[in-house]
């Protein structure tokens, strides 16, 4: 795509100008940097925090997590399936040694 009479097309800075700039914002970037990651990391650990609080909470009213919950659920539904299926195996099984025997 080409456009015509664009901003960036028609500016063009020369080295003083360019000197001038990077002199301006000299060092803004780092104290910058170093203030958003002091600010991100108070907000991490302020969240792991609550975090933290909303599960213990959770526990005591409960005594257990809602992920522990979900995979006591799963648990128990492989569990029921597996014996479903080990039960009608044993279920074939025990007819194919009864037709067997009869013959």
């Amino acid at each position: 795509m080409v456009y015509t009479n664009s901003t960036a097309k028609s500016f063009t800075a020369t080295t003083q100008e360019v000197a001038q700039i990077k002199a301006a914002f000299k060092g803004t970037p780092m104290a910058m940097t170093k203030t958003v990651r002091y600010v991100a990391g108070a907000a991490t650990t302020a969240f792991v925090v609550l975090d933290v609080i909303y599960m213990v909470r959770i526990c005591k009213e409960t005594g257990e997590t809602p992920t522990v919950q979900n995979l006591r659920k799963m648990a128990d539904d492989l569990e029921k399936e597996f014996t479903d299926e080990t039960e009608e195996e044993l279920a074939e099984r025990d007819e194919t040694n009864d037709d067997e025997l009869k013959e």
